[in-house]
């Protein structure tokens, strides 16, 4: 059976998204992103690795290029070891630069 057609949505219903409140998950989110980005800063041997860090609800998103897989595995451990870390995704991307393997090193199965 079709589902029926849709008329929109009912009156008084925004349009628009509404913005944040501005509260406390907002500035804990964003306090806890600034926290892992020093303990990564201070954590990791070699400067210049791209990471980018998003948090929401205490779950830690890393994005970017680390330049070895053992930086990749070394940044998710100092993350998850930050106090109030709920959960980490490792979203960060390994660029070696070699030409034999087009420059993407493999990532390593966790141990």
């Amino acid at each position: 059976m079709p589902f029926p057609p849709f008329d929109g949505f009912p009156e008084g219903t925004p349009s628009v998204p509404r913005p944040l409140p501005a509260g406390e998950p907002v500035h804990a989110d964003r306090d806890l992103a600034l926290r892992v980005a020093d303990r990564l800063r201070a954590g990791l041997p070699q400067p210049g690795q791209r990471i980018v860090i998003e948090v929401q609800n205490r779950v830690v998103v890393l994005e970017g290029l680390v330049t070895d897989v053992h930086l990749r595995r070394l940044a998710h451990d100092l993350t998850w070891r930050t106090p109030d870390v709920f959960d980490v995704c490792n979203r960060l991307a390994c660029w070696d630069g070699e030409p034999d393997n087009g420059g993407w090193a493999d990532v390593i199965a966790e141990p």
